[in-house]
């Protein structure tokens, strides 16, 4: 009987201590649960919020603007090959050479090349 008694008080001592690191591990386990989520409060959901469509809107009016800029960068190259195919027809209808002139936009008249004029 004494075998036994002294078998069971070790087993209560191990058991005893099992329970303590059971109880130390799910105190470690609660920490490391509470840091994998932390909630932030309404107010600072709507200010995240609020800023995160800013930014969409911005990103979405930045687009546009792009697509603006392509859409106004078309127009220019038209009248830019406009404005020469006009000005190449009225050189040919009043006879000058735009070897030695060119078309002043100013002035609106075909002005003779510095570097002829001297």
């Amino acid at each position: 009987m004494e075998v036994l008694e002294a078998v069971k008080t070790e087993v209560d001592k191990i058991e005893e201590k099992a329970v303590a690191v059971v109880e130390e591990v799910k105190a470690e386990v609660k920490k490391v649960e509470e840091r994998v989520r932390v909630d932030i409060n309404d107010t600072e959901k709507l200010l995240v919020t609020r800023t995160e469509n800013d930014f969409l809107k911005a990103q979405v009016e930045i687009q546009q603007l792009n697509a603006r800029i392509v859409h106004l960068q078309d127009v220019a190259k038209k009248c830019g090959e406009k404005f020469t195919a006009d000005t190449t027809a009225l050189a040919k209808k009043y006879e000058v050479d735009l070897k030695n002139f060119y078309f002043n936009n100013i002035e609106q008249a075909f002005m003779k090349n510095h570097e002829q004029a001297k």
